[in-house]
Order: C-alpha cells, then sequence, then structure tokens
C-alpha cells in the first residue's frame, strides 16, 4: 500500500509545481514590495526557503526579497518546479512543516493568492 501512495502524494506536488509556476511576476513583485510583510506571507516564504534546502540562519525577510527578485533558473517559481526532494534536510522539513501548521491555505488565500500557491506546495512537500 505504501507504493502506492507515493505517486499520488508526487503528483500533488507535481500540481502545486505547476500552480507556482503560473503565479504572474507581478504578484512576485507585490510580495517583495512589502517591508512589513504579512505575518502568513512571511512564514509561508520562509518554510517555502527551507524546503528548498536553505539553513534556518540564513533564512529572513531580506534574503526572501532578494530571492523574489531573481529570475530565469535562479527564480523561485524555477527552484520550486526543478527541487530534489531527496536533499531537503530533515530538520529544515520539521521546521517548515511546524511553521505551516498555523495555517490553511484559505487563511492564506485571504492575504495573497501567490502566497496560497506556495503555502500549497510547501504543504504537500511536508507531507510526502
Amino acid at each position: 500500500m505504501e507504493a502506492s501512495k507515493k505517486p499520488v502524494e508526487y503528483d500533488r506536488i507535481s500540481q502545486a509545481s505547476e500552480a507556482v509556476k503560473e503565479i504572474p511576476k507581478k504578484d512576485f513583485q507585490e510580495m517583495r514590495s512589502f517591508n512589513a510583510p504579512p505575518e502568513a506571507v512571511k512564514d509561508v516564504l520562509s518554510a517555502t526557503m527551507l524546503l528548498l534546502g536553505h539553513p534556518e540562519s540564513e533564512v529572513n525577510w531580506t534574503m526572501i526579497k532578494k530571492y523574489l527578485g531573481k529570475s530565469g533558473e535562479e527564480s523561485l517559481q524555477h527552484k520550486v518546479g526543478s527541487n530534489d526532494f531527496a536533499k531537503i534536510p530533515q530538520e529544515n522539513i520539521k521546521k517548515a512543516k511546524a511553521i505551516l501548521s498555523k495555517y490553511d491555505a484559505n487563511r492564506i488565500a485571504q492575504v495573497s493568492q501567490a502566497a496560497k500557491e506556495l503555502y500549497i506546495w510547501a504543504d504537500a512537500v511536508v507531507d510526502n
């Protein structure tokens, strides 16, 4: 039964990755423009950075804003779509899961549609 679960979970991550790729650049620019982002946005993006393998000690709003400004293969959208889940440190997964546990997709959507798509992706990754 375990073997049949993995493709479903991977499919969930794949679908969420595709949704992140479809987020308009203006939505990333909007999040990047926040000097003091809503806590939900900051938390979802922090969890995303952890799941992309960044050490917790490096994850802060200044770093996230720089990342949101990248394009091409360095963009957040590309990194989410090409992430190697086997390389995510377990400690990062635990920390991201703890951050995400405070929210649900509907609550995030009230603050930012782009952050909601990132939340759905991150939630799929931590549940994998």
